[in-house]
């Protein structure tokens, strides 16, 4: 309704007049100097743009795009939105994200402009997402308004801005983006013009510049052309290369070989494939460049490639800002839209585990949130969903500040949970290196017997260590630390003992070191939890 009542309060152009229309009008405005007409069709078809759209298209295609609810002062993705499952699964029902945002972005850097119609409900909310074709579309400003007229089914239709997601090329009005095809016309024009003269170059034959001198009594016109005929048959394409020829009546042949021209020419194509990573912004090596480069370049290279790719990254966020939230969402600034650029900027394996390394110990991740960005499952149990801090850390100032609270016995009692946790993890290590030893031969009776003999060979050591720890547990909790130790160490020691029978029961020989294995890394959780 509102786009009905707009229509009629704006000019129609009879013709949206972009780059593409006036093509089909005047036949000729895409000629380049080189006599190549250059089109985003035809520009295509030179294998550096395809390589080149297909790279930076393509990469920005397989970013995931969310939609962000601000919680407290970080964000979460709102999966309740209904501009995500549009921006992460599905826009329309013939295509997926990837290919949508790739679509967008390919007639962007080629024509321009993306386009996407944006079908709505009746409560203003985004339902679908409709790709235009770009030569289809021209946006113009009416009366100060923003509009698009849209030819589509023969007919013409003008829609509000904010019902048209727009992705812009660079631009010099602010409204009509410009592409490759428009400005770098001569550049394109003159790869496609060595591609195809390339091709010609092949296509006459492995020797194109040859003379056949004729005796003088070869004077009859037809007998000339019957000769030529006959020639270009026998020798003329690639498949004849190289063919041995045959003269008769006197004839000889003069080759020449490639003149400078020629090849330079032919060094044009490599050049050319530098202006085309130079026009889409991505690093030459990455279209066949030739070139050596260092591997140091390389990495540079590439960083620059991820750097520059922030800018059309940005223009699809702010966007998709504008149109895909409501008035509501964006007074209350309560969410944003943003790429996952984490994405594209991991590096490699050991570097990115390091670092989520570094963020769970410095109580930035927990431990479960980390294992997803590797693709893991949660441990069980809840153990992974706790975060952790460094306990030998404080805040600037602290020196000489007074203490505003005194630590309560809850505190304290905390505290030595977590020693007398760590102290009894440490030990049932101990008894495991001792296990992996008793199994590695297989033999499910000596394994037996040591398992009976468990308690006998280690509780005085065990003791003497925990001791520490179950007088801190003891203070905390005001009770008997003898009492606190014996019920641990019974405890302690009926847990190991149990879990490792259930590992040696029915166990073969082969099977027993692994059962074993599998025993030590449970009884080090079960452990655990005995602390607290």
């Amino acid at each position: 309704m509102i786009s009905k009542i707009f229509k009629r309060a704006v000019h129609i152009p009879a013709v949206p007049l972009n780059t593409a229309t006036i093509s089909r009008v005047l036949g000729d405005s895409n000629q380049s100097s080189a006599g190549v007409s250059v089109t985003p069709e035809t520009a295509l078809g030179y294998p550096a743009i395809w390589r080149g759209v297909n790279i930076r298209a393509g990469t920005v295609g397989r970013i995931p795009l969310n939609v962000l609810k601000r919680v407290g002062v970080g964000k979460e993705i709102d999966d309740n939105h209904p501009a995500q499952r549009l921006l992460v699964e599905q826009p329309n029902s013939e295509q997926s994200a990837k290919s949508f945002k790739t679509l967008l972005e390919s007639h962007a850097i080629l024509s321009g402009g993306g386009f996407a119609f944006i079908a709505r409900d009746e409560f203003g909310q985004p339902t679908e997402l409709i790709p235009l074709a770009p030569e289809n579309v021209m946006p113009f400003r009416e009366n100060g308004r923003l509009g698009y007229s849209i030819v589509a089914d023969g007919g013409m239709t003008v829609e509000l801005a904010e019902n048209i997601l727009h992705i812009k090329g660079l631009s010099w009005d602010g409204i009509n983006g410009l592409g490759i095809t428009d400005i770098l016309r001569e550049s394109i024009g003159l790869g496609l013009a060595a591609q195809k003269w390339q091709s010609i170059f092949f296509k006459n034959g492995a020797a194109p510049q040859t003379v056949i001198e004729l005796p003088g009594t070869l004077r009859n016109k037809e007998a000339v052309e019957r000769f030529r005929a006959m020639w270009g048959k026998r020798h003329k394409g690639i498949e004849n290369a190289h063919q041995p020829a045959l003269l008769e009546n006197g004839a000889q042949l003069k080759s020449f070989s490639v003149s400078p021209n020629d090849a330079e020419m032919l060094a044009t194509r490599e050049f050319e494939i530098k202006q085309v990573a130079s026009m889409i912004g991505i690093p030459s090596n990455y279209l066949g460049d030739p070139t050596r480069t260092s591997f140091a370049s390389l990495e540079i290279e590439n960083r620059t490639f991820l750097r520059d790719l922030q800018d059309p990254l940005t223009n699809w966020e702010s966007e998709c800002y504008r149109k895909l939230l409501t008035p509501a969402e964006k007074d209350r600034r309560s969410h944003v839209i943003e790429f996952d650029k984490e994405q594209i900027e991991r590096p490699d394996l050991t570097t990115f585990t390091s670092a989520l390394i570094s963020q769970v110990n410095n109580g930035l991740l927990t431990l479960d949130e980390a294992r997803n960005k590797m693709n893991m499952p949660p441990l069980p149990d809840g153990e992974g969903s706790h975060f952790r801090i460094p306990l030998n850390m404080g805040v600037i100032g602290d020196d000489e500040a007074e203490p505003d609270d005194e630590p309560t016995d809850s505190d304290v009692s905390t505290a030595a949970s977590f020693v007398l946790s760590r102290t009894l993890t440490s030990c049932a290590e101990r008894i495991a290196a001792d296990a992996k030893t008793r199994s590695k031969h297989g033999d499910v009776d000596k394994f037996n017997e040591w398992r009976g003999q468990i308690e006998t060979r280690h509780q005085r050591v065990i003791s003497r260590q925990v001791e520490p720890a179950t007088n801190m547990v003891a203070v905390a909790r005001k009770q008997c630390p003898e009492d606190i130790q014996a019920n641990i160490l019974k405890t302690f020691f009926a847990t190991i003992s149990e879990r490792y029978a259930q590992a040696s029961e029915g166990a073969s020989k082969d099977n027993l070191p692994i059962r074993v294995a599998e025993a030590s890394s449970e009884v080090a959780r079960l452990i655990n939890k005995l602390a607290r």
